[in-house]
């Protein structure tokens, strides 16, 4: 595709002229292969890029909280979840109390999908609900509900996790936007746990449900103490 073939030719020059370039020069490549290795699913390529990033990113004198994000998202999606929590739990720690919010927001969401992986709803909880505080000033609430419905599977309220699922896939819908492979995966397994407990049509009645939801009505079903009776 074009966007291949203009990286391809970038690293070429690369190769030929830029052993003296600075990071702030080389950096726009790596971070260009970075995302097109993580939109082909090309999980080790997104790691070896994202760690290459990463030190880039600190050589150049920035403080590299998206570098680290993006780190973060190719770790989890590579199967070190241990890892992505322990980069996630350090970029939260150097964030609080910033002025970087929107830096902050993203990595709470990160440090919270790297938490579920590992199973952690007792740790996941106090940062889901940390992240869901902030999501809405950065439009953050598709990807932040995809987690939280994860989290509410974990907690044994598959019926929470459905319509929060719900929620999650409709805004993306209206966004028009694709969900990345860590939300994705977040929101398949929520609806596999669900479905351990649910029939088919009440899964797809709690998702239409979901779906309607408006933002303020997220905390009342994602952070509650019992999953709803229901029928």
């Amino acid at each position: 595709m074009a966007a291949r073939a203009r990286l391809d030719e970038a690293q070429r020059i690369e190769r030929n002229e830029g052993r003296a370039w600075p990071a702030q020069r080389l950096l726009w490549g790596v971070e260009a292969a970075q995302w097109l290795a993580r939109m082909g699913h090309d999980h080790a390529g997104a790691l070896r890029l994202g760690r290459r990033l990463l030190a880039l990113d600190r050589e150049r004198g920035s403080q590299a909280s998206i570098a680290t994000g993006n780190l973060i998202d190719a770790e989890l999606a590579a199967g070190d979840a241990a890892a992505a929590a322990q980069l996630g739990a350090g970029l939260v720690e150097s964030l609080v109390g910033t002025r970087h919010e929107y830096n902050l927001a993203f990595a709470r969401i990160n440090l919270l999908a790297a938490l579920l992986a590992q199973d952690d709803a007792a740790r996941a909880r106090p940062v889901a609900q940390a992240a869901w505080a902030k999501a809405a000033d950065f439009d953050l609430q598709h990807g932040a509900a995809a987690y939280l419905a994860l989290l509410c599977a974990l907690q044994a309220r598959p019926r929470a996790a459905c319509r929060l699922a719900g929620y999650s896939q409709a805004l993306y819908t209206a966004r028009g936007e694709a969900r990345e492979q860590n939300e994705t995966a977040a929101t398949l397994r929520a609806l596999a746990l669900a479905r351990q407990a649910l029939d088919a049509a009440t899964l797809a009645r709690l998702q239409a449900e979901g779906a309607a939801l408006r933002d303020a009505d997220v905390p009342a079903v994602a952070f509650a103490d019992a999953d709803d009776s229901g029928c």
